[in-house]
């Protein structure tokens, strides 16, 4: 199996290189950027890594620059070498940064992530009333707010073409033809 085709950034290299190098059953740990729980260029990794090993701990330092001069969030993530059982559950610790001592954010079943698109590590799916909030968010009964307006994050609502498309092609204050409803992302809040 390939794990290093295609795109891929340094780091996975010495994943995978240490994997083939570890016994059966021995652990495993290391200091990674945070893109490896999310990036699609990893997907192919993680996906390895959640089928094929079992995750004892994550810590996530989401806002917390753990090297000086190095702008990259970063995970400890910290596995063991074996076929991950199918209630494997893993730890999720983040950083107490006033005290300097570590908390639980939360636990979740390993085999949740490999049942999301591209095999994302969601860490903040560790907290329970999280879980049940995106549950509810995809049940079949859920309304998409997509149902009734254009949701787009920073998107460009024109074409910069000269005579292509403008914003009133596509967007309104009332639905009118092709256009939906627009809101104004200021006007939201979360």
């Amino acid at each position: 199996r390939d794990l290093l085709s295609g795109h891929w950034d340094l780091y996975t290299a010495f994943i995978v290189q240490s994997l083939n190098l570890a016994r059966d059953n021995a652990y495993h740990a290391f200091i990674v950027p945070d893109a490896l729980a999310r990036e699609k260029y990893a997907s192919t990794l993680r996906e390895f890594l959640l089928s094929r090993k079992t995750f004892r701990s994550i810590m996530h330092f989401e806002g917390v620059n753990v090297f000086d001069e190095v702008s990259r969030h970063c995970i400890i993530y910290a596995l063991r070498n074996q076929i991950p059982q199918t209630d494997n559950l893993t730890q999720v610790h983040i950083p107490l940064v006033d005290s300097g001592k570590v908390g639980q954010f939360g636990v979740i079943s390993q085999s949740d992530w490999l049942n999301l698109e591209d095999y994302q590590i969601r860490l903040r799916l560790a907290d329970e009333q999280v879980r049940e909030l995106v549950t509810k968010i995809n049940s079949p009964n859920s309304v998409r707010i997509g149902q009734f307006c254009y949701v787009m994050v920073g998107a460009t609502t024109h074409s910069k073409e000269k005579g292509s498309f403008l914003k009133s092609d596509v967007l309104s204050h009332s639905p009118i033809g092709n256009a939906k409803r627009f809101f104004d992302g200021k006007n939201l809040s979360r």
